[in-house]
């Protein structure tokens, strides 16, 4: 939001001016926030929650309509229809999607607006799952360029050694070089949720080492 403290604005100016200076995660464009919803950038987290069977679509779209940022992340499948292969999309993780929101509005959802969603929880703490902004910045721009050929992975797969993919498509991506079926792949984690990795194979020139602490 612009720096400057302007107390006679009015509540909707404040709300349009915090919508014209984020920058979506996804090249959607978001439409603009309603007021009490709209929040400081500073305050915004990311959050996974589960919507009922065959749903997510039609909440990713009254989401869009509350000026929510969210990511429903989908896959390219083929199927038969009519008797031709054709390309269409699902969802990576059935009534799976995302939102980068303050927290209060995840209760606002639930108790003004009736969404039916279920929220993560972090199974250590038991307060609802944050993700970090890195792990879901990198996230969204695999699944944007990975989409035919993404795989879930368990979470429970043993650290790999951190990496920066410094050529090709995926340049400026960080993952974990795991060896999965006997090949090495760049392998994105989700904390507390899964893993993705694609079946694109990248040379070790592409690839550079990061310190583990980072």
């Amino acid at each position: 939001m612009s720096g400057e403290n302007n107390f006679e604005m009015s509540k909707a100016q404040r709300a349009v001016r915090a919508v014209q200076s984020e920058k979506p995660a996804n090249s959607a464009k978001q439409p603009e926030k309603p007021a009490n919803l709209a929040g400081q950038s500073a305050a915004l987290q990311w959050f996974a929650a589960n919507t009922r069977p065959r749903q997510e679509l039609k909440i990713k779209n009254k989401l869009d309509e509350l000026g929510v940022e969210n990511f429903l992340p989908m896959k390219e499948q083929i199927r038969v229809l009519g008797g031709k292969k054709r390309k269409v999309l699902r969802p990576l993780v059935p009534r799976l999607l995302f939102l980068h929101c303050r927290k209060e509005v995840l209760f606002e959802l639930l108790n003004e607006h009736f969404l039916p969603l279920s929220y993560l929880r972090n199974l250590e703490t038991k307060q609802v799952l944050v993700i970090p902004d890195r792990q879901m910045r990198d996230f969204i721009f695999f699944v944007d360029f990975a989409r035919d050929s993404i795989q879930v992975l368990n979470d429970k797969l043993r650290p790999g050694d951190r990496v920066r993919v410094v050529k090709g498509e995926l340049a400026g991506l960080e993952g974990e070089l795991i060896r999965i079926k006997g090949h090495k792949r760049v392998v994105i984690r989700l904390q507390g949720l899964f893993s993705v990795a694609a079946g694109t194979y990248l040379p070790k020139h592409y690839l550079e080492p990061l310190d583990p602490k980072q």
